[in-house]
């Protein structure tokens, strides 16, 4: 099976340069793994609200239909603590309908772009094996983190220093 990776890329009356971004999501190659990029602009309770449950599906479903192993990146410029507890819970709990042990890492805007200004400054850049062991790492500091706070924390704190 050749390796997959998704992406959904909206746009705005820029249709013109999809080609571009479509061209370069093809040049590029990775493992047989699934990484789903959650971005929302919303804050507060209200982003509990609208993305912790669709988020879930999302994940949930994808990993029904790809049968591989699932993270999922949960973009904010802030998170609510009620994001954060639910994305931990759902690591923490076994739950069939959305897919098992749920692998989906809150990550404030900020920290996600230090770690893209690390990935950047190196001279070998990340490749796919890298990309998935730190994703695997970001998740499993749920099983050693006593609380949803902790986690979030153990997150940002691994965020700083390059893959």
């Amino acid at each position: 099976m050749r390796p997959r990776i998704s992406f959904v890329t909206p746009t705005w009356n820029r249709a013109h340069l999809l080609r571009y971004s479509l061209q370069s999501l093809m040049d590029q190659t990775f493992k047989d793994f699934e990484a789903i990029i959650e971005v929302t602009m919303s804050s507060g309770h209200k982003q509990y609200e609208m993305e912790g449950e669709p988020v879930a599906r999302h994940y949930g479903n994808f990993k029904r239909n790809t049968n591989k192993e699932v993270y999922c990146v949960f973009i904010a410029p802030k998170l609510s603590a009620a994001t954060i507890a639910y994305y931990y819970s759902l690591y923490r709990i076994n739950i069939e309908y959305y897919g098992g042990k749920a692998k989906i890492i809150p990550i404030a805007l900020d920290d996600f772009k230090k770690l893209l200004a690390n990935a950047y400054s190196l001279s070998d850049k990340p490749n796919a094996p890298a990309i998935q062991k730190l994703l695997h790492e970001l998740a499993d500091l749920a099983i050693s983190a006593t609380s949803e706070i902790e986690w979030y924390k153990a997150i940002s704190t691994r965020l700083e220093t390059p893959f």
